[in-house]
């Protein structure tokens, strides 16, 4: 069976995950999401960046981060998985190298504000990223003003990041979560690739990988839109790291309907 360098003349498969950078192709999506938390962190301010599964939430985080990397900014990024409001501030602390003073979780809260409060008193921002943010317990929610508030409310200690689905956003509407809604400095929601952008993203990445965009037909590339649930940008690398797979099995010099079609097939049966 012949290789993608040898049929497609790639150097590497450009679609599987964990890339390098030059191959992050800088949809409009991510410029302004990235944007949103970059000038949120500049004002010590609270950003929400939200998204269906596989648009680029936690990535256009990510990016904005490592623009920012080096300055005066500590970033504290926190994973968050299901885990109770006992647990979520143990891990705070534990992330944010802080002893609180007592037991509980007021004094928990106490030390990771402290840990702001230190920080901006020395001259440089502390950034708390919460990834997966609809993971958040509920008490967690209703308490994340108060950890990143300074001076009664009226500044904050902090920068807080929140990058979640767009259950999160459900969440946020809630009454008992007006206060952050309210004070949030900066709001985007992922909407997906356009099918155009769609075109782009695929052969950014086949050309930075040294192929030719020729070894797309034409109408793959107009389908896989709409074949990758409208621009979603995981199932567009699934569905192509599939399908150059199968192109190596198939023998075949470009990926054309018959190859993406099997591609969507296989996935569809995983």
């Amino acid at each position: 069976m012949a290789t993608i360098k040898e049929l497609y003349g790639l150097n590497i498969q450009p679609f599987k995950k964990g890339a390098s950078e030059e191959f992050v192709y800088l949809s409009n999506d991510l410029k302004q999401a990235s944007g949103v938390v970059e000038n949120s962190i500049k004002e010590n301010g609270i950003s929400i960046i939200c998204g269906d599964s596989g648009t680029g939430v936690s990535f256009s985080t990510y990016t904005a981060y490592s623009r920012l990397k080096g300055g005066a900014y500590t970033f504290i990024y926190y994973p968050v998985c299901h885990v109770s409001p006992r647990d979520f501030y143990k891990e705070c602390c534990r992330l944010m190298s802080v002893t609180p003073d007592g037991k509980g979780r007021q004094a928990m809260i106490s030390a990771i504000r402290k840990k702001g409060i230190e920080a901006k008193r020395q001259g440089y921002t502390l950034v708390l990223i919460l990834d997966n943010a609809q993971n958040i317990p509920e008490l967690v929610t209703r308490d994340l003003k108060t950890i990143v508030s300074e001076d009664f409310g009226l500044s904050n200690c902090m920068a807080l990041v929140l990058s979640g689905t767009r259950e999160f956003k459900s969440v946020l509407r809630l009454p008992e979560n007006k206060s952050l809604q309210m004070d949030t400095t900066l709001a985007y929601t992922m909407k997906g690739l356009s099918k155009e952008e769609t075109k782009q993203y695929v052969t950014h990445k086949i050309q930075k990988a040294g192929g030719s965009p020729d070894i797309i037909d034409p109408q793959v590339l107009e389908e896989l839109y709409s074949l990758c649930f409208n621009g979603n940008c995981k199932g567009i690398d699934n569905m192509m790291k599939t399908a150059l797979k199968f192109g190596t099995q198939y023998n075949r010099e470009k990926i054309d309907m018959e190859v993406i079609r099997a591609a969507a097939a296989h996935i569809a049966n995983l």
